[in-house]
Protein backbone atom coordinates (compact mmCIF):
# COMPACT_ATOMS: atom_id res chain seq x y z
CA UNK A 1 0.00 0.00 0.00
CA UNK A 2 1.31 3.64 -0.93
CA UNK A 3 -0.44 6.50 0.74
CA UNK A 4 2.98 7.95 0.78
CA UNK A 5 3.60 7.44 4.31
CA UNK A 6 7.27 6.66 3.33
CA UNK A 7 7.75 10.00 2.17
CA UNK A 8 5.36 11.85 4.51
CA UNK A 9 7.88 10.49 7.25
CA UNK A 10 10.99 11.37 5.92
CA UNK A 11 10.19 15.46 5.65
CA UNK A 12 8.97 15.08 9.58
CA UNK A 13 12.38 13.27 9.80
CA UNK A 14 14.06 15.91 8.13
CA UNK A 15 13.13 18.69 9.81
CA UNK A 16 13.22 17.19 13.59
CA UNK A 17 16.09 17.86 15.59
CA UNK A 18 18.70 15.36 16.78
CA UNK A 19 17.36 14.14 19.55
CA UNK A 20 14.47 12.82 17.57
CA UNK A 21 16.69 11.47 14.54
CA UNK A 22 18.50 9.91 17.63
CA UNK A 23 15.64 8.62 19.68
CA UNK A 24 14.48 6.69 16.14
CA UNK A 25 17.71 5.52 15.64
CA UNK A 26 17.60 4.08 19.09
CA UNK A 27 14.20 2.49 18.81
CA UNK A 28 14.88 1.48 15.75
CA UNK A 29 18.08 -0.79 16.96
CA UNK A 30 16.13 -2.26 19.77
CA UNK A 31 12.98 -3.44 17.83
CA UNK A 32 13.51 -6.87 16.11
CA UNK A 33 13.03 -6.88 12.31
CA UNK A 34 12.53 -9.70 9.67
CA UNK A 35 15.18 -10.21 7.00
CA UNK A 36 15.48 -7.10 4.74
CA UNK A 37 13.51 -4.83 6.88
CA UNK A 38 15.15 -1.50 6.90
CA UNK A 39 14.53 1.42 9.71
CA UNK A 40 12.07 3.09 7.56
CA UNK A 41 9.90 -0.68 7.34
CA UNK A 42 9.78 -0.68 11.08
CA UNK A 43 8.58 2.91 11.67
CA UNK A 44 6.39 2.80 9.11
CA UNK A 45 4.66 -0.20 10.32
CA UNK A 46 4.60 1.15 14.00
CA UNK A 47 3.11 4.62 13.02
CA UNK A 48 0.16 2.33 11.04
CA UNK A 49 -0.14 0.26 13.95
CA UNK A 50 -0.75 3.18 16.60
CA UNK A 51 -2.75 5.49 14.34
CA UNK A 52 -4.72 2.25 13.50
CA UNK A 53 -5.06 1.52 17.51
CA UNK A 54 -6.14 5.48 18.20
CA UNK A 55 -8.44 5.06 15.44
CA UNK A 56 -6.83 8.11 13.51
CA UNK A 57 -5.82 8.22 9.84
CA UNK A 58 -2.13 7.85 9.20
CA UNK A 59 -1.74 11.29 8.27
CA UNK A 60 -2.98 12.51 11.65
CA UNK A 61 -0.85 9.94 13.93
CA UNK A 62 2.08 11.20 12.14
CA UNK A 63 1.30 14.74 12.85
CA UNK A 64 0.34 13.89 16.11
CA UNK A 65 3.35 12.21 17.00
CA UNK A 66 5.90 14.82 15.75
CA UNK A 67 3.83 18.18 16.95
CA UNK A 68 6.04 18.30 20.21
CA UNK A 69 9.72 18.27 18.82
CA UNK A 70 11.29 16.39 22.01
CA UNK A 71 12.85 12.97 21.86
CA UNK A 72 11.02 11.23 25.14
CA UNK A 73 7.29 12.56 24.01
CA UNK A 74 8.02 11.30 20.46
CA UNK A 75 9.15 8.16 21.94
CA UNK A 76 5.98 7.62 24.21
CA UNK A 77 3.80 8.37 21.50
CA UNK A 78 5.51 5.86 19.11
CA UNK A 79 4.99 3.27 21.72
CA UNK A 80 1.52 3.92 23.71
Amino acid sequence: MDDGLRKILEEKIEKAGDDVKGAILEWGSACPSGSGETLGDILESQVRHQARQRKMTVQEFVDFLFELPNSETFLLRLQA
